[in-house]
């Protein structure tokens, strides 16, 4: 199947306009021949607009505009903007001797990762329609998902300190684990078991590249039961934490290290 940019679909226009410093923006879609539309409304506190005309039962046909923008209820605004631009360029629904371009629209909240007080208004909705004309795809954080790259930084930190808090050693012997071991978790059962220099990771789906993660370089591996990959994933974690070192086995057993690696 051909894969086709939203771009290249006909009577579809997309623009964007954004204040980077302040962390906020807007996205609009243009249909100049009017698009029939459907919405999904979710959250407790959706800052929408005209979305009542998307309704099947309302006599509206299509919309000409779909504006995606930050600054929550107070973004709405730039919709009036873009009314502008499809007004002169006779861009609407006729009534009469009028004409009323149909433009609905709906903004997140990202008040809180930049400057608040900046938000999309009329300028920023009338600049994004201009920036439609060129009708570039354009991705990553812009428009009206720019005030979501201020998240990023901050998200990669704390990930990055919650990482860190969870690191495990895993004891490994010449590259392989020390002992064999069969853990479960929830539905699933996952078999470890060492191996010899040259023979590589034997082992398929979510538990090869946990291994790989850990630095093991020879061993077997085996999975029972649920394929679910959630579970397989914690169920090797668990395994290797649970990987005694040679000298905890020797402790155990009353021998010596070099007895317990022959």
């Amino acid at each position: 199947m051909k894969q086709i940019n939203i771009n290249e679909i006909e009577n579809i226009k997309i623009g964007n306009a954004q204040n980077n410093e302040a962390g906020t923006g807007c996205t609009v879609i243009i249909c100049e021949k009017g698009a029939v539309t459907g919405l999904d409304v979710r959250g407790g506190g959706p800052a929408s607009r005209e979305t009542e005309l998307l309704n099947p039962l309302m006599s509206n046909k299509g919309i000409h505009g779909l504006l995606l923008g930050g600054g929550s209820a107070y973004g709405l605004d730039a919709a009036s903007g873009i009314m502008q631009y499809l007004e002169e360029h006779k861009i609407g629904l006729k009534v009469g001797d009028q004409l009323v371009p149909i433009v609905v629209g709906s903004c997140i909240f990202d008040l809180a990762c930049g400057d608040g007080s900046v938000r999309p208004d009329n300028n920023m909705g009338y600049l994004a329609c201009v920036d439609s004309e060129a009708n570039i795809e354009r991705n990553g954080n812009v428009g009206g998902g720019t005030g979501k790259s201020a998240e990023v930084p901050e998200a990669i930190k704390k990930a990055t300190e919650e990482a860190r808090k969870n690191l495990v050693n895993v004891s490994l012997v010449n590259g392989t684990i020390p002992h064999e071991l069969t853990v479960n978790f929830g539905s699933s059962k996952v078999i470890l078991k060492p191996a010899v220099e040259g023979t590589g990771v034997i082992a398929g789906g979510a538990v090869r590249p946990v291994l790989e993660l850990a630095g093991v370089k020879n061993v077997t591996a085996k999975t029972l039961g649920s394929r679910n990959s959630r579970n397989i994933v914690y169920a090797t974690l668990k395994a290797l934490k649970a990987m005694r070192t040679p000298e905890e086995v020797a402790r155990l057993r009353g021998k010596t290290v070099a007895e317990i690696l022959k």
